[in-house]
């Protein structure tokens, strides 16, 4: 109101009060929700085909007609998860909204080690079967890719649900719960043992994935963008505004690594090189951390297959420093290609993920045609030659 009558050059010039502003906004607010606020979210999310056809809402409803679940994921969440769904951690919280529903929150970790963002749900309770209902339709809008690690905080009934529509796949619990609780809660876990301690995870890939750290992170960082006084309309728009803020991060990190220069720090010129051509530089310092621990290094001279016993190439798919120990012993220029893991890469987005289940090839060349135009196509381009220009003029 100060803005406008800024503008106009004083109240007498508005032309109407800030009682009559406030009315205005009630009455557009209340226009959003004919029909009810959940046939008003769900006409929103549908709605969203017209601009992105990838875009997908799934829901369903009580005996009495009443909203009961919903999920729902855009193009550019569908199009990561390809690339990125390898681990997936899903979190659930109590949010401060009206409704007092759960917000679930799948997430994942790109190729600069950053959070990105799935898909969102809202669901009525924590049972079994509404779990269950949930990952059955994040599965098949996902195209039926299944994770090969999912990472919770261990609540029993997503515990259930995930054995039913992840049967392949590794259940790992948060470590921060074990670490957190009191004795006699880790005694009673115990028999858990295998889904939390690192000595049964060391050969299992889970992308840095071992607290719950990330999702904590993701809830803090949504918590400045949801109240208790919106609706579920209000909620699901200003997600997606917390989800372009994750995704201008990402971006800005492909800038840096598509146009930066890299530090070089190991004295190993060649091989840091190498693997500054490939690897994004987030993933290149991580390769560069000094380790002050001694391990066996094993080297195949004829397939150029190397393993070492501190586990990190198996459970985060990053080279260690034992192994850069060993290439510069056995003369190595450049990082052999059994160490090239393309999920980490400069070029992740580039790859396409063989992994994916229940669609023809023609079916999934087709779905990531699609996903590739709206994810990579004028829009990222764009925003990086702009970028560009900003900081090269």
């Amino acid at each position: 109101m100060g803005l406008m009558v800024g503008q106009a050059g004083g109240y007498a010039n508005i032309g109407f009060t800030k009682k009559d502003l406030d009315n205005h906004f009630q009455r557009t607010r209340l226009a959003k929700l004919s029909g009810g606020d959940s046939n008003a979210t769900i006409s929103y999310l549908l709605g969203k085909a017209d601009v992105d056809p990838m875009a997908m809402a799934r829901y369903s409803a009580t005996d009495e007609g009443r909203l009961a679940n919903l999920f729902w994921a855009d193009s550019i969440c569908r199009s990561d998860y390809q690339y990125f769904g390898d681990v997936l951690a899903f979190d659930t919280t109590y949010w401060k909204n009206k409704y007092r529903r759960l917000l679930v929150i799948f997430s994942g970790c790109n190729h600069h080690r950053q959070t990105c963002i799935f898909g969102f749900a809202l669901v009525e309770d924590e049972r079994t079967a509404t779990y269950t209902w949930l990952l059955q339709n994040f599965l098949e809008v996902m195209l039926n890719k299944s994770p090969s690690v999912v990472v919770t905080d261990g609540d029993e009934a997503m515990k259930a649900a995930i054995q039913e529509i992840f049967p392949d796949a590794t259940h790992r619990l948060y470590g921060w719960h074990i670490q957190k609780n009191e004795n006699e809660w880790v005694l009673n876990e115990y028999e858990k043992r295998k889904s939390w301690a690192s000595t049964y995870l060391r050969d299992k890939f889970c992308a840095g994935f071992r607290t719950t750290s990330r999702c904590e992170a993701i809830n803090n960082f949504i918590k400045r963008f949801i109240c208790i006084r919106q609706s579920l309309l209000e909620l699901v728009q200003n997600l997606e505004h917390a989800l372009r803020d994750y995704r201008n991060n990402e971006l800005v990190s492909q800038f840096k690594t598509l146009y930066g220069e890299p530090v070089l720090t190991t004295g190993l010129e060649a091989l840091e090189l190498s693997d500054a051509n490939f690897y994004t530089r987030e993933i290149l310092r991580e390769e560069c951390d000094r380790r002050q621990h001694i391990y066996n290094v094993l080297y195949d001279r004829n397939t150029e297959h190397m393993e070492c016993e501190c586990s990190r190439w198996s459970s985060e798919g990053i080279p260690c420093s034992h192994m850069f120990c060993a290439m510069k012993r056995v003369g190595l220029q450049k990082l052999p290609d059994s160490l090239l893991l393309k999920r980490w890469s400069k070029d992740a987005k580039k790859y396409l993920d063989e992994s994916s289940q229940g669609c023809t090839t023609q079916d999934r060349e087709r779905i990531f045609n699609a996903l590739w135009r709206i994810v990579s196509g004028s829009y990222v381009d764009g925003i990086l030659r702009s970028l560009r220009w900003s900081f090269f003029p």
